[in-house]
């Protein structure tokens, strides 16, 4: 990876351990951490695309009743790891099938974002993490438009098969998804909280030409490095991070 050395501008870090300095993990360590969150993310989301389509021809072409429309998005859905559960979703918000019951529910989802921009967008719409209105349950939100249907396609995913690439060494690092627009898709560990203006950092070097970087910050309480690198495939950054706690030393007056 081309390093390139950026200013981190805040990163709050919640339950950090206190101890020793150590150098954060090495720029080479962060790039192949980094790369197999997006690689293991564009897999699922290929996965996830060829579903998608291939829902979308099924509905276009079979002219199957709705309970086999429903059945299929089950038998779908049972292939897709990490994907709970499969809806189709007209332009007005109402759910036209719904892998998990049938008939659907009578939910209107067109306030949900990932669904308004799905229907505006071109590529598979990644979303941060939601709760489900009949579940309860977090999940990551993946949505396509297909015109073939006049439909979104969407995907409930489970957000722990997102967050899996991400737990790459025992302790003190973690992984972040981003969408293009800056959205934290999903984060681990969950305490993490990363900066809005650490993630314009990242967005207006891609912005300007750059496809990956290192960002370098030691400050008083922590060292921190941090890897990016955006998918070629679809609209979201893959991040990997190391810190090192540091013992604040004090004195008393």
């Amino acid at each position: 990876m081309k390093t390139t050395v950026l200013a981190i501008l805040a990163l709050t870090l919640f339950g950090s351990a206190v101890g020793q300095a150590a150098p954060p993990s090495s720029p080479a360590e962060l790039d192949r951490a980094a790369t197999r969150i997006l690689e293991s993310s564009e897999r699922l989301a290929t996965a996830i695309n060829f579903a998608f389509d291939h829902l979308a021809t099924f509905i276009a072409l079979s002219g199957a009743p709705d309970q086999v429309i429903h059945q299929e998005l089950k038998d779908t859905t049972a292939r897709l790891n990490g994907v709970r559960s499969i809806l189709v979703v007209a332009k007005d918000g109402s759910i036209q099938w719904d892998t998990i019951s049938f008939p659907p529910p009578t939910l209107n989802l067109s306030s949900r974002n990932y669904i308004r921009n799905a229907f505006s967008s071109t590529h598979l719409v990644f979303d941060e993490v939601a709760v489900g209105k009949t579940s309860g349950f977090p999940f990551v939100p993946v949505a396509a438009y297909k015109p073939a249907i006049g439909a979104v396609i969407t995907g409930v995913l489970d957000p722990r098969e997102l967050q899996r690439p991400m737990e790459w060494c025992p302790e003190s690092c973690g992984g972040a998804l981003l969408t293009r627009e800056g959205r934290i898709i999903v984060i681990s560990p969950v305490e993490t909280r990363l900066s809005f203006d650490l993630i314009d950092e990242i967005r207006v070097a891609h912005a300007a030409g750059a496809e990956e970087g290192i960002l370098f910050e030691s400050r008083e309480n922590f060292n921190l490095r941090l890897a990016w690198i955006a998918s070629g495939d679809f609209p979201i950054y893959a991040v990997a991070f190391s810190y090192t706690a540091i013992s604040p030393t004090s004195s008393l007056n």
